[in-house]
């Protein structure tokens, strides 16, 4: 529920940003909900069989990387091989380099399993990215039950896990700590992000425009975001590609909690661009809660035929959720296209505050806000 009108907000600049609405035209759209939701439901059972199959039938090698190592992961994965299991002790482990991995392999933290990166924030921009790990070229990497923390002087990190060009990712239960970016997924089909916590660096003044975003999925299909909750990023989440979930997440603190939209975020150390390649279409969004944030879901830049249900917005100061039209707002020489055909439904009686300046979406539930009394921007 809207807290209060401030339009403190013409800053997004910048971000190339697109999202949308579906196209269904069937009178009862109430009946649909059940359906999605179950479609969503069935989606994310599979995909945990997904991200584990394998057609591997030898032994896995296991290596262990004590406590205390320092630049020691690389080697434990090279050690590991293909199809190997590299367990992170309990205790502390630095590295001042990237990881690269590069074939299917799992990282796996014991309780206790923490990592210290040196790579610093950084308000350049475009943002370099340099992560703790990334993952390239390499599918049905795990990696799970780790924190990541910033080892930088300011205590304020870049990027905790890139995954890029690698399919069925699996990233879970790991914590982030002091990172612009908790995971940036580009180019990736069927990533799975589950029951990863994280803070970020909103209130030290990273905000969308520095890439602060909790996890961001960019030019891929079916991403599978659960359970996560992120706080202090400029935005929580960051929704482009197809065909993607979001389910049962928290985005606390920042400008917005759950962007969809189309975006370019950086570019990696030898130039390569991370980037969007459409605007995010076809999502559907389940359960989602933003809070303390200035727009809780935004809906922008030709983002089309996605479904937002049962989502939910606590003190946001501007809108709960908003379906933008054309717009210059965002900084760009031209305007963003409008959001068109998505659906949102929510409790009739519930209060959460829906505006829409788009085309063709569909609201029902939730408190619409009256565009002749609040015009669109």
């Amino acid at each position: 529920m809207r807290a209060s009108s401030i339009v403190f907000w013409v800053i997004l600049p910048v971000l190339f940003i697109a999202c949308g609405k579906d196209s269904s035209t069937s009178t009862d759209i109430v009946s649909q909900k059940t359906e999605y939701i179950e479609t969503a439901e069935q989606q994310l059972s599979q995909i945990e069989g997904l991200v584990n199959q394998s057609n591997f039938t030898g032994e896995r090698k296991v290596v262990d990387l004590p406590a205390g190592s320092v630049n020691g992961l690389q080697a434990a994965i090279e050690e590991a091989g293909p199809n190997g299991i590299v367990n992170v002790k309990s205790g502390l482990h630095i590295e001042d380099v990237t990881v690269n991995v590069n074939f299917t392999v799992r990282i796996i933290g014991e309780e206790g399993a923490v990592v210290q990166s040196s790579y610093p924030a950084t308000s350049e921009r475009p943002v370099v990215v340099t992560p703790i790990i990334k993952i390239e070229n390499g599918d049905f990497v795990h990696v799970k039950n780790i924190q990541f923390v910033a080892g930088t002087e300011s205590g304020e990190g870049n990027v905790g896990v890139l995954v890029y060009n690698s399919n069925y990712a699996y990233i879970k239960d790991n914590d982030f700590q002091g990172y612009q970016m908790a995971v940036l997924v580009d180019d990736s089909d069927f990533a799975f992000i589950e029951d990863n916590t994280g803070k970020g660096l909103f209130s030290k003044g990273y905000g969308i425009m520095n890439g602060s975003i909790g996890i961001a999925t960019l030019g891929d299909n079916n991403a599978r975001v659960k359970n996560n909750y992120m706080t202090d990023f400029g935005t929580g989440y960051f929704a482009s590609g197809s065909y993607g979930i979001y389910h049962g997440n928290t985005a606390d603190g920042g400008e917005t909690g759950f962007f969809y939209c189309n975006g370019a975020f950086g570019v990696l150390p030898n130039g390569n661009p991370i980037a969007a390649s459409e605007s995010a279409n076809n999502w559907i969004g389940i359960s989602n809660l933003a809070k303390n944030t200035g727009i809780g879901h935004i809906i922008v830049d030709g983002v089309n035929n996605c479904k937002l249900i049962n989502n939910s917005a606590e003190n946001c100061a501007l809108y709960d959720v908003e379906f933008v039209g054309p717009s210059l707002r965002f900084g760009t020489p031209e305007p963003l296209p409008t959001s068109f055909e998505n659906l949102f439904i929510d409790d009739p009686n519930t209060d959460i505050e829906v505006k829409d300046c788009g085309i063709d979406n569909v609201i029902e539930g939730g408190q619409l806000v009256d565009t002749a009394e609040d015009p669109c921007f």
